[in-house]
């Protein structure tokens, strides 16, 4: 009984080693998607972290608005060149007719 207690201790402790591992490279992965990150840091230790703040709050301008750019595609641009309504031969009187009411 006591050999079976060991060999589960022993189990359970590989496979927190294997989970703690795979958590760290997971994290290591993402970290290493984290969009100029080295280049931040390195205007960090070179400007302070006065400078540090403005290159990474345009950063998340660039990714905002690489998001907005995504939902404006996908929500506006391919639904009107599925669509028969995104017909670009549009005038500006028909558009003015529209609007006016005549």
């Amino acid at each position: 009984a006591r050999h079976d207690y060991q060999a589960f201790k022993f189990d359970q402790g590989l496979l927190f080693r294997k989970k703690a591992r795979f958590v760290q490279t997971v994290k290591e992965r993402i970290a290493s998607l984290y969009l100029w990150r080295k280049d931040i840091h390195d205007i960090e230790g070179k400007f302070g972290t006065g400078i540090q703040s403005y290159f990474s709050f345009l950063r998340f301008l660039v990714l905002l608005n690489f998001v907005i750019f995504l939902l404006m595609f996908t929500f506006v641009t391919i639904p009107m060149i599925v669509s028969d309504l995104g017909d670009v031969n549009v005038t500006l009187t028909d558009v003015s007719s529209f609007v006016v009411g005549n």
